[in-house]
């Protein structure tokens, strides 16, 4: 019989529930406009193939509880649309005037976050996104996180996205040439996948106290799993793809003397992408 090694993965996870789906309570807040600190001159007028740099001259965000943020003109989609203050003030990209937007994304501790991104539809003349929480308090530019012009997708927040908390989203618009600015809608996307939680031992004595193994804590945003176990031989001794299939203690019908089994759970989730869990399973009669 062959034999494998295994590692042993301590996880620390904190469980939902005792064999039920649990639901994924995360919430985006409104959007919040604020005005910011004016028209600010460039000096110089900058390229459009180097337009970033315009956020230089930009006012420092301000602070979540600034008293100058106000409801956006639509709380769901921004829809912010202004006539360009830089109209018979300044030439095109030497001078911007720059205009907040913020909201929370609530992210609770037992979830997984997938993928999360924001697509822009109508924009004039660009965008720059900031997020801050507990990782990043003084604010981090998402990579790649510039638009300019028409519309597009910043992708890939969910690797600076913390779980168990707020986290702040900031849009930095700029106007920078005349006539128009706005911002027509900014959609964030959210995939969530609940974490599990798999106990460390369990008592298959027929007690009805703790008899059967299983996973726990398996929330809305999981669309599958599979698991498998093994004893220290590395003999597959149970095996399922079932939400609620549960191990007893018995291989092909045989009660299984006491011992440290190893257990593999590959968690799927629901829009994409997968996670593993592995440690072991101390059974005890």
């Amino acid at each position: 019989m062959r034999q494998f090694s295994f590692s042993v993965l301590v996880v620390v996870l904190i469980a939902l529930s005792l064999n039920l789906r649990t639901s994924i309570s995360q919430s985006i807040s409104p959007w919040q406009m604020h005005h910011g600190g004016g028209l600010k001159t460039f000096g110089v007028r900058i390229p459009t193939a180097l337009a970033i740099l315009e956020y230089n001259y930009a006012d420092n965000i301000p602070s979540q509880n600034d008293t100058g943020w106000i409801a956006a003109p639509d709380p769901d989609i921004i829809n912010f649309n202004v006539y360009s203050t830089l109209c018979e003030v300044a030439k095109c990209r030497k001078a911007g005037e720059f205009t907040f937007f913020q909201t929370f994304v609530n992210i609770p501790e037992n979830v997984e976050v997938k993928t999360c991104s924001i697509s822009f539809i109508g924009i004039d003349d660009g965008v720059r996104v900031t997020i801050f929480n507990s990782l990043y308090p003084d604010g981090v530019v998402v990579p790649g996180g510039y638009i300019f012009a028409a519309e597009g997708t910043i992708e890939y927040l969910e690797y600076l996205l913390v779980a168990g908390e707020l986290n702040r989203i900031v849009i930095t618009h700029v106007d920078d040439c005349c006539s128009g600015s706005f911002l027509n809608s900014a959609f964030i996307d959210l995939k969530l996948c609940t974490d599990i939680f798999v106990p460390n031992a369990f008592t298959p004595n027929g007690d009805g106290i703790n008899d059967l193994f299983f996973v726990q804590g398996i929330g809305n945003g999981v669309l599958s799993i599979h698991l498998s176990i093994y004893d220290r031989w590395g003999e597959k001794v149970f095996e399922t793809n079932d939400f609620n299939g549960v191990w007893n203690g018995t291989y092909n019908g045989k009660t299984l003397n006491p011992g440290v089994f190893v257990y593999y759970v590959k968690v799927y989730c629901e829009g994409g992408g997968s996670y593993e869990r592995m440690g072991d399973i101390t059974l005890i009669r």
